[in-house]
């Protein structure tokens, strides 16, 4: 098991019954890192007094459950536009030292994630849906890590809102296009791209597209709007998946495992506005089941045992993925 900064008792890893609900050891050892991810982040941020709070099945889990949702693997924190420009901001002085690494679409350009993410690089966070030819070679960082999503303000006005919404669709396509072409080596048929990569290169802007997609989320980040949207989410559930600004006010903190997490005084509405019935338990909900669905965690061996800058190391990863999970899988 990976060192970590977080004291966390030998206990915690027992395998436990939670809600009718069997959790492992392995997931307890994913779990012990992505709480001393979180632990860090709430250091950086409380050192710079920096506001966020946990969101979605985080928040979920820890209204209901004091901790982790028994049947999920992850944490997700909600951070508001202007907040997550300064610690975007620390990010890039050096604020998180390894084995932390800030991940987003400077520190790691071929990451295509909505996200930005704090990871841990002595550890193993692999998605079986990446690891074929159409999402070509995956050369970025691959440790587990926490989720950072901003919150973006939308224009009251709805013919606002609907432009605003089809130019950063715009602008976010082609830039996505750009990374798949430059660094997945896909799309190498788009003579556009092409050009456009070898234009922005030119004159010295290669990531001139996502600094416009993000400048352009943050448009409306310091005027008062009545709706705001996690854009990510937005973008999968139009007109589903938005917020009231106002449930964001005010902090309170609960428990959350060992640690106490940050979440807004109107949490109830936030949750009802993400899950309705919120007390209902749905078991086996997550999007990320290590059995079923995408995510292969290591917690004793770095990403980099199972990939180097030519791909995954098929053999290897074949072998570990049936040792830790029992799953024979195809590469």
């Amino acid at each position: 098991m990976e060192k970590l900064n977080l004291n966390i008792p030998e206990s915690f890893y027992a395998r436990e019954e939670r809600c009718g609900y069997w959790v492992e050891t392995e997931m307890k050892k994913v779990w012990a890192v992505e709480l001393d991810l979180l632990n860090e982040f709430m250091n950086v941020c409380n050192e710079h007094n920096i506001k966020f709070y946990v969101g979605a099945g985080t928040m979920l889990g820890a209204v209901r459950h004091k901790g982790f949702i028994p049947w999920d693997d992850d944490i997700d924190l909600y951070i508001r536009r202007t907040e997550y420009e300064k610690l975007v901001s620390l990010a890039r002085k050096g604020c998180f030292r390894e084995p932390y690494f800030w991940q987003d679409h400077i520190s790691d350009p071929g990451y295509l994630g909505g996200p930005s993410r704090l990871m841990n690089l002595n550890t193993t966070s692999i998605a079986y849906g990446h690891l074929n030819e159409k999402h070509g070679i995956q050369n970025i960082h691959m440790g587990i890590y926490i989720d950072v999503f901003p919150l973006d303000n939308i224009p009251d006005d709805k013919d606002e809102a609907s432009l605003w919404f089809s130019n950063i669709k715009k602008v976010s396509r082609k830039a996505w296009n750009l990374r798949m072409y430059t660094h997945r080596g896909l799309l190498k048929d788009d003579k556009d791209l092409e050009w456009l990569s070898f234009y922005l290169n030119l004159i010295g802007k290669p990531d001139m597209l996502f600094e416009t997609y993000y400048m352009m989320l943050g448009k409306y980040a310091k005027m008062a709007t009545e709706k705001c949207c996690v854009y990510s989410d937005y973008c999968r559930n139009i007109g589903t998946a938005l917020y009231d600004n106002k449930d964001w006010d005010g902090l309170q903190t609960l428990p959350f495992e060992m640690l106490h997490v940050p979440l807004p005084d109107n949490y109830e509405n936030l949750l009802v506005a993400e899950y309705g019935d919120w007390h209902k338990f749905v078991i086996g909900g997550s999007v990320h089941d290590i059995k079923d669905n995408g995510l292969f965690f290591d917690t004793e061996l770095p990403y980099t045992y199972y990939v180097n800058e030519r791909g995954i190391k098929k053999e290897v990863f074949v072998q570990e993925v049936f040792k830790k999970t029992g799953k024979k899988i195809e590469l």
